[in-house]
């Protein structure tokens, strides 16, 4: 109570600020402040799922802040994957018809509500009600995780088994296809970005001289499939990630992995045009997907060396050398929330360590909606969705593996 008076003394000259300019991007973390720090860690539910079901992927969440969720049984008991839905509260809304495999892809939610995944061969389009809209099969191989653009257009990409086929892939919003790369030749296409300027952005190893692959960043036309611009790479260099990461300016942030017996990783930003930024060695083994803040601080993962933060060219501000999953979400205020091993950690924008929760994830990164509510999903027989009270509601850089609730790949 004594805290609500002080807040409601304080509306006033907040208000002011606001006007004057001077509180600009300050008034909603204020209301935070005052409002739900003093729940920050506190759980609020956990749902479990039947024992034959875990979860894959990323959560994503809709326009009215439910919660959608892939879950199936995998190599552990092999039942078919299929979407759920559930209230900001937990209780579950709806769940799709069985999808075409046993595991899935992370949800994505388009602009107009309507929720894509990839099964094995086919791609799911589904209602908000979680209805079929429609299907689209790839038969020549599997598919792997979708992105959306601003427009409705969605783009999948095959990821390998069967004749291991590698070709991009755009639809519009009714399931046909806009555009593919040309058939009978391999590329691997990790890392589908939406770029703002109007291209996805991808990792490529292209096989078109069977001989000699070729290894590169590469922007197609949103609209065409027309290449735009290309960044070559050195042989043998190798991202196996489902996204890149986009700085206010529009740079594209990109983890890469060199193979062969050094093992080089490093950390490659491009402009819009595909020129080179920096390109900054790391020494971890395996990077995770980049979250990038609102005052351009890179926050990335490490297989081996832990969570790390960094400036806009990639130098390293900070690190914590601890055991992480493959993504982080930013919320308003900068503040980092990851799994480190049966655990979910909050880490201020400085590396403080502000709550250690014992809720477990699956590594890929939390939901946060509204005003701070944090949601992780955790594998495992059965699979567990929990939710926990954070400090501030979602950031508007790039807070997220995907970019952002709705896992589209874009902004």
């Amino acid at each position: 109570m004594k805290r609500l008076t002080q807040f409601l003394r304080l509306i006033p000259v907040l208000l002011i600020f606001q006007l004057q300019g001077c509180g600009s991007g300050k008034f909603s973390d204020l209301i935070d402040l005052y409002t739900y720090q003093d729940t920050a860690g506190t759980q609020k539910w956990t749902l479990t799922l039947d024992s034959d079901y875990t979860i894959f992927g990323a959560l994503a969440a809709d326009k009215s802040g439910n919660i959608i969720a892939s879950i199936g049984g995998g190599t552990g008991t092999w039942k078919p994957a299929k979407l759920i839905a559930l209230a900001p509260d937990g209780n579950q809304l709806w769940h799709t018809q069985e999808l075409d495999h046993n595991g899935a892809s992370s949800p994505v939610v388009s602009p107009d509500g309507t929720i894509y995944v990839s099964g094995y061969y086919k791609l799911y389009a589904f209602n908000s009600d979680g209805t079929l809209k429609w299907s689209h099969e790839f038969p020549e191989a599997q598919i792997g995780q979708p992105k959306v653009a601003p427009d409705g257009t969605v783009y999948v990409n095959h990821v390998g088994s069967g004749s291991y086929i590698r070709r991009l892939f755009a639809l519009n919003p009714e399931g046909e296809v806009i555009w593919a790369t040309p058939e009978k030749v391999s590329h691997f296409c990790n890392g589908l970005t939406i770029h703002p300027s109007g291209f996805i952005v991808f990792f490529d190893r292209s096989f078109e001289n069977p001989w000699v692959p070729t290894y590169q960043i590469a922007a197609r036309d949103l609209q065409t499939g027309a290449v735009r611009w290309t960044y070559p790479l050195p042989e043998g260099t190798d991202n196996t990630l489902e996204g890149f990461a986009l700085t206010s300016e529009g740079n594209i942030v990109i983890p890469l992995m060199v193979n062969g017996l050094t093992q080089k990783t490093y950390l490659l930003i491009l402009t819009p045009e595909g020129n080179l930024v920096s390109q900054i060695t790391m020494y971890g083994s395996q990077p995770g997907l980049p979250s990038i803040g609102s005052d351009g601080t890179i926050f990335i993962t490490q297989s081996n060396r832990g969570l790390e933060a960094r400036d806009r060219s990639g130098q390293v501000l900070w690190e914590k050398e601890i055991l992480v999953g493959r993504m982080v979400t930013l919320d308003k205020r900068n503040n980092i929330y990851l799994t480190s091993g049966g655990e979910t950690r909050i880490y201020s924008s400085a590396g403080e360590l502000l709550e250690e929760i014992q809720i477990p994830s699956n590594g890929t990164s939390p939901l946060i909606t509204g005003s701070g509510n944090i949601f992780v999903a955790a594998e495992g027989f059965p699979g567990k969705i929990s939710a926990f009270k954070g400090y501030a509601g979602i950031s508007g850089c790039w807070p997220r593996g995907y970019g952002n609730n709705q896992n589209t790949g874009g902004r």
